[in-house]
């Protein structure tokens, strides 16, 4: 949680930066070619390797419409 409204910016522009750069990291590695999957599992071990803690495809309730 965040202690102020300038702290939550700041972490959230951070945060950013990292996903974007991890995105690069197995973009640049990788290469173009793969799978959505094979995307997503390097992802995810790209910003495990950052010390990022990473929900993949984690169950959420969703109301539409009532």
């Amino acid at each position: 949680e965040c202690a102020g409204v300038m702290l939550c910016l700041w972490w959230e522009e951070t945060l950013s930066w990292e996903i974007l750069g991890a995105a690069f990291e197995v973009h640049n590695y990788l290469k173009p070619g793969f799978t959505e999957v094979i995307y997503k599992k390097a992802m995810v071990l790209e910003l495990r390797s950052r010390n990022h803690k990473v929900d993949v495809e984690k169950r959420i309730e969703v109301s539409y419409r009532g």
